[in-house]
């Protein structure tokens, strides 16, 4: 199936090719970076709040890192999806 042909409407829904328009790598490498910086964030926060090592962590930032987690994989999700596929039309 070639890019004409798509453009052509000559493909069914699963005949799709990759866009290339962002590597798998930097579709990893973003959200990657944004939970480092969740977490050192997070760490700065709870080392200033006198949380030491070995001390109990305190709700908020399990919640953080939880929240952030989940939603950063929800983002890479759609990201990869988006990226993966030409539209037809």
């Amino acid at each position: 199936m070639t890019r004409r042909a798509i453009a052509e409407g000559e493909c069914g829904p699963g005949d799709r090719l990759p866009s290339g328009s962002m590597p798998l790598w930097a579709a990893a490498l973003f959200p990657a970076l944004i939970w480092a910086v969740l977490v050192v964030v997070i760490a700065v926060a709870l080392r200033r709040a006198g949380v030491g090592v070995g001390g109990a962590i305190p709700g908020w930032a399990a919640a953080s890192l939880g929240f952030g987690g989940v939603t950063l994989v929800g983002g890479q999700a759609s990201v990869v999806r988006a990226n993966r596929y030409v539209s037809p039309a």
